[in-house]
């Protein structure tokens, strides 16, 4: 069995795929300073092989997509496809649903403050609000205006 874990924080989003069967971590790594001049991405393997390499990475959705390619093509690829991983999809609908909410707020909401505000609220209450979304995605515009009033 083959599980991915992801780490998602404001600006980095970090990685490890583990084999349950053998008991060992084939690949790692991280995609850091996410939506700046300075994104960063790197990785290893179980066997040693690396990379290192800055690139534009705007957006967690992004993150996510270097962290596919790194595991499934090029030097480091240690499987052939994400249908490999037995414990993945809830995650990818997690990361897509809180990428889509935070983008949205940054596009249309010009108060900071009410972005900071449920950005933090995210962090500390995700499940909750995923499942009330995931139930009820008509809540979506009700959830969001709440936080674009705050002053």
């Amino acid at each position: 069995m083959k599980i991915l874990v992801i780490n998602c924080g404001s600006s980095s989003l970090k990685y490890q795929l583990f084999d349950m069967e053998g008991e060992k971590v084939l690949a790692k790594g991280i995609c850091e300073s996410i939506a700046t001049d300075m994104s960063h991405t790197k990785g290893s393997t179980f066997d040693g092989r690396s990379f290192d390499e800055y690139v534009d990475i705007p957006d967690h959705k992004v993150a996510f997509n270097i962290v596919k390619d790194a595991l499934t093509v090029g030097e480091c690829k240690v499987i052939d496809s994400l249908e490999e991983i037995n414990a993945i999809k809830e995650e990818i609908e997690r990361l897509t649903t809180a990428t889509i909410i935070i983008e949205s707020i940054k596009r249309f909401n010009k108060n900071p403050e009410a972005l900071e505000n449920f950005e933090s609220y995210l962090i500390h209450n995700f499940d909750a609000f995923y499942l009330r979304i995931k139930q009820h995605p008509e809540n979506i515009t009700k959830e969001l205006d709440y936080f674009s009033k705050i002053k």
